[in-house]
């Protein structure tokens, strides 16, 4: 799945979040607009890899996550 594009808004952070759809670790998740993806920490393996979600690297998702609050708007742009 490709990550939509379009504006969102933070709707849950979570610290330990786990899918409840592939049942990994998604750390430092932030859901955007009640939808099944959202920006998390994780590996990048510098090819597309998710089901729609958008990873960073560990120190960049912990500095989202702090500075962001749930209402918080964002814009995905294509590629």
């Amino acid at each position: 799945m490709h990550t939509p594009t379009g504006r969102f808004r933070v709707s849950e952070k979570d610290v330990w979040h786990i899918s409840t759809i592939y049942h990994v670790p998604m750390p430092f998740y932030m859901r955007l607009s009640g939808r099944p993806f959202g920006m998390h920490a994780g590996y990048l393996p510098g090819y597309p890899a998710s089901h729609g979600c958008i990873r960073m690297p560990k120190d960049k998702a912990i500095l989202f996550f702090k500075n962001v609050l749930v209402g918080t708007s964002v814009r995905i742009l294509p590629n």
